[in-house]
This record gives C-alpha cells, structure tokens and sequence, in this order.
C-alpha cells in the first residue's frame, strides 16, 4: 500500500500575486456596484407605505 500525499504537496497549485489582486479586484468592483445600487434607490418610510406610488 502506497503512503497517501495532499493535493498542495503533489499538485504545488498554490495561488500566485496576480491571483489575489484579481480576487481583490473583483470583490472591489462587487462592492462598488452594490454601493452604487443602494445609493440610487434609497427609498423613504412614505414611498414604502405608498408601495411606490406618487403621492
């Protein structure tokens, strides 16, 4: 019976610089969109109790 190795020992696949600042990157965009999103519809207590409509 062979010894059992882990992945990262066999297979060296560890992430490199680039990797994270892509991952960085992304949630960065990621959370600029939602501030974005949450800035442009920020509702009031009369338009959630007019479900939206003009008052």
């Amino acid at each position: 019976m062979s010894k059992l190795t882990p992945v990262l020992a066999v297979g060296g696949s560890t992430l490199n610089g680039l990797d994270w600042l892509a991952i960085a990157a992304y949630f960065a965009v990621l959370l600029g969109v939602a501030w974005w999103v949450v800035k442009q519809h920020k509702d009031t207590a009369a338009d959630y109790f007019l479900a939206g409509r003009n008052q």
